[in-house]
C-alpha cells in the first residue's frame, strides 16, 4: 500500500535559513589613526597613543609615513612651541610636547632647556634624562603655572639648610607658627629659640634651621630637631 506523506510546514519553516548581518571585520589601527586625524581639529599624538596603545615612537614612525603619502599636513612646530610657552594649548597638547622628550637627541634637549631657561646656566653634567625631566615640569609651570610663593620659600630655605648644615629638619617645623618659641633646658640654664617664617633666631642672630644651634648650646653633633624635642 502507499503511503503519502504531506510536507511538514513546521518542518519546512525551520529549514529556512534567515539572512544574518554580516560581520564587520575589526578595525585597524592604521584606520583607527586616519579617523581621527580626518576631524576637524585633527588628532593630537596624545590622542592618537590612547587610541592605538602605541608608544610615542611608533605614533610618530606611523604619522611618518603618512606624510611621506601625502595623506598628514606638515605640522607647524615653531608656532606649536610659541602655543605653549604662551599656555595656549590644551592639556592633551602639553602631554604630547612631554611625551615626544624622550626621543629629542641631545643637543636638541640642550637646546630647549636654554631656550625655557634663559637667565640660568645650564647645570654641568645633566643626563638626557634629567634634562628631559626639567623641560617636562618647565613646560608644565609655563602652562599651568609654578609653585605658589610661600612654597618656593620654603624649598629656597631647605635647599640653604642642606648647604650649610647637611641635614633637614621635614617632620615637625614645618607645623611651628611663626612666633612659635622653643624652650630647652640644657645644664641648668634656659636656652629659648624664636621661630620664623625664613629660619629662626637664637641670641640676636638668625640660623636657617635648628641643628646649628644645638650645636652651638651643646659644642657636640646634635640633630637640632631632637635636641628640642620636636623628632623622637
Amino acid at each position: 500500500m502507499t503511503q503519502n506523506i504531506e510536507p511538514n510546514s513546521d518542518a519546512a519553516g525551520s529549514d529556512t535559513i534567515e539572512p544574518t548581518t554580516p560581520v564587520r571585520a575589526a578595525q585597524t589601527k592604521s584606520a583607527i589613526v586616519q579617523k581621527l586625524l580626518s576631524r576637524n581639529k585633527g588628532a593630537t599624538l596624545a590622542e592618537i597613543m590612547a587610541a592605538t596603545c602605541w608608544q610615542p615612537h611608533s605614533t610618530r614612525a606611523f604619522l611618518t609615513g603618512l606624510r611621506k603619502k601625502g595623506r598628514v599636513a606638515a605640522r607647524d612646530a615653531k608656532r606649536r612651541r610659541d602655543q605653549l610657552a604662551d599656555g595656549a594649548l590644551s592639556m592633551a597638547a602639553l602631554a604630547e610636547q612631554i611625551a615626544g622628550l624622550v626621543e629629542l637627541p641631545p643637543a636638541r634637549l640642550r637646546a630647549e632647556w636654554r631656550r625655557l631657561h634663559r637667565s640660568q646656566p645650564m647645570p654641568e653634567g645633566m643626563s638626557s634624562d634629567l634634562l628631559a625631566r626639567s623641560i617636562a615640569w618647565a613646560l608644565q609651570e609655563k602652562a599651568l603655572g609654578g609653585l605658589p610663593p610661600a612654597r618656593r620659600r620654603e624649598l629656597d630655605r631647605l635647599a640653604r639648610q642642606l648647604a650649610e648644615t647637611g641635614d633637614l629638619d621635614l617632620e615637625r617645623q614645618r607645623q611651628l607658627k611663626a612666633g612659635t618659641r622653643l624652650v630647652r633646658q640644657w645644664h641648668s640654664r634656659t636656652y629659648v629659640v624664636t621661630v620664623h617664617d625664613q629660619g629662626y633666631e637664637f641670641d640676636g642672630r638668625r640660623y636657617p634651621s635648628l641643628t646649628p644651634i644645638a650645636r652651638e648650646i651643646t659644642g657636640a653633633a646634635w640633630s637640632g630637631p631632637r635636641f628640642f624635642g620636636l623628632r623622637a
